[in-house]
């Protein structure tokens, strides 16, 4: 293995051991040497690739949006816009359950976002990646009348923020896929164009 590999490598960990910590301690409760011991370097290796602990929650985040991202893009095949909505949020809603990462960078937003970039970074993300799919809603003439994308996306950004908030609480009764069904079946007739509503898949697509 290079030298370059082994940095790469230590980053990587790094970045895992972070993520992991932020998720189950918060940013408040976890220290650089939590964080050293997790990725089992030592603090030299850590003040080599980052000089605080702010830049590791920076990696995170990074990381993170490119997860939206990633969920973005498989949402947008579905046919109707407000379904690639609806994808998207199950999309989440599964990364938040399976993914401490996601888990991490939504946590941290959650807590300590009045603070800004990085802390709210995911926040931010998710917004663009949910107000660019409503965009397309709008463009298309899948959203219902009267329904601006800025209205489609603040509805979705209330509900998954929500739902998040909720789930980590413990105080969620169902799983998360579960309540998003539920909303959405509540939710589609106030956003879709009438003539859509009957096609669209509150539980999601398999796209």
């Amino acid at each position: 293995m290079s030298k370059q590999q082994r940095a790469e490598l230590t980053r990587s960990r790094l970045v895992d051991a972070a993520a992991r910590l932020f998720e189950r301690r918060g940013f408040a409760g976890t220290n650089i040497n939590d964080i050293t011991d997790a990725a089992g370097v030592t603090k030299g290796a850590l003040y080599f690739h980052f000089s605080a602990k702010e830049d590791l929650v920076g990696a995170v985040q990074a990381e993170v949006a490119q997860a939206l991202e990633e969920l973005a893009a498989r949402a947008v095949r579905a046919v109707c816009s407000v379904q690639a909505l609806i994808d998207l949020t199950h999309g989440l809603g599964r990364a938040l359950v399976a993914d401490p990462l996601v888990r991490a960078g939504f946590r941290v937003a959650r807590e300590c976002g009045e603070q800004g970039p990085p802390f709210d970074d995911c926040h931010r993300s998710w917004s663009e990646v949910v107000g660019v799919v409503a965009a397309s809603g709008e463009a298309a003439g899948a959203l219902g009348e009267g329904v601006a994308a800025a209205d489609a996306a603040a509805t979705v950004l209330a509900v998954t923020l929500g739902l998040e908030a909720l789930s980590a609480s413990g105080a969620r009764a169902v799983p998360l896929s579960d309540s998003l069904t539920a909303v959405w079946r509540v939710v589609i007739p106030g956003i879709a164009e009438a003539g859509r509503v009957p096609a669209l898949l509150p539980g999601g697509s398999a796209v």
